[in-house]
């Protein structure tokens, strides 16, 4: 889980915390990770750092922030360890521009109230964060309402938080059916390695095998590795012989590598199960319009290889 929320260090977040000189920094969420010791759980807390100045420069906040608990016998750097703070907190940032960053505590599991402060030196301005990993997996027993949730921030666009969500799932039950949604927000994202990785694990939970296939087909489209992308999408096809999407990425796959003869082939196959393909590029806006998702590089193909098929295409 470890090297996923890495990825995450770089998006997102919302409530204010609190600011000092020049820099603003907010709080939006955090992930409970497991920790190789049994009695101790990690905590990914998510940062938005904004540059409130007149001047660019580099926020040294995230230095002096600690996590301090209610319970006497726990003490920060003894007990409550800094497990990770992200490089990206020590980015220029431009006046009126934020960048996005994340600081990982490793604590005991029955630490409670938990609250996020700046040192005294520094000001020793604080904020309650959460009441602590026993008292919130004791409240949280349900990983449906977090996949709920990760599924209505799929569909309004929110990719982060639908992965929180999903992961939050995953705390509550490791068995939670998470993967394929995982794969898609990472796609969606542009991370293509996590994408491919999740879809890969969804194939033991029992997803459509010429979904994923063909979701991993893209997703090394996006990667230029065209012929592994071409495995895939022939194996949705094994799977799902009308599969009209893996035969576009087929199509895509094979113009790429400059083989149009196949590129046309399976453009014109797609095109008689799909009947608004015969339309060129205005069938292919309509599919998406109904919900198909192609990025900026696989449309300008596609434009091409409809101009090759003597379909309508697009002077970009």
């Amino acid at each position: 889980m470890k090297k996923v929320l890495l990825s995450i260090l770089f998006m997102f977040l919302s409530q204010t915390v609190f600011s000092q000189a020049e820099f603003k920094i907010k709080i939006d969420d955090y992930l409970w990770i497991k920790s190789d010791n049994k009695t101790k759980i990690k905590i990914l807390i998510f940062i938005k750092i904004k540059n409130i100045g007149n001047r660019m420069g580099i926020c040294t906040d995230m230095d002096y922030l600690y996590l301090d608990c209610t319970n006497s016998n726990y003490k920060y750097g003894r007990d409550i360890i800094l497990s990770e703070l992200s490089d990206n907190s020590k980015k220029n940032i431009f006046p009126k521009d934020s960048i996005y960053s994340s600081i990982t505590f490793e604590l005991p599991k029955n630490a409670e109230n938990l609250t996020l402060k700046f040192t005294q030196e520094n000001g020793g301005a604080q904020k309650y964060l959460n009441e602590g990993f026993d008292k919130w997996i004791k409240n949280n027993k349900d990983e449906k309402v977090f996949i709920n949730k990760a599924d209505k921030y799929f569909n309004s666009g929110d990719y982060v938080n639908c992965i929180i969500n999903c992961h939050k799932a995953l705390i509550i039950n490791s068995n939670s059916k998470v993967s394929f949604q995982l794969g898609n927000a990472w796609l969606m994202i542009g991370n293509y390695d996590y994408a491919i990785e999740y879809y890969n694990n969804s194939l033991d939970e029992g997803t459509d095998k010429s979904l994923v296939y063909n979701n991993i087909g893209y997703a090394y489209i996006e990667k230029e590795y065209y012929k592994t992308a071409i495995e895939n999408f022939l194996k949705a096809i094994k799977y799902d012989s009308k599969h009209f999407d893996a035969m576009i990425g087929l199509s895509i796959s094979y113009f790429q590598i400059y083989d149009v003869i196949n590129a046309k082939y399976y453009y014109n196959n797609a095109a008689e199960i799909e009947n608004k393909l015969y339309k060129g590029m205005d069938g292919l806006y309509e599919l998406i319009g109904k919900g198909y998702f192609y990025t900026e590089k696989q449309i300008i193909v596609i434009n091409n290889i409809c101009k090759y098929c003597g379909y309508i295409y697009y002077k970009f």
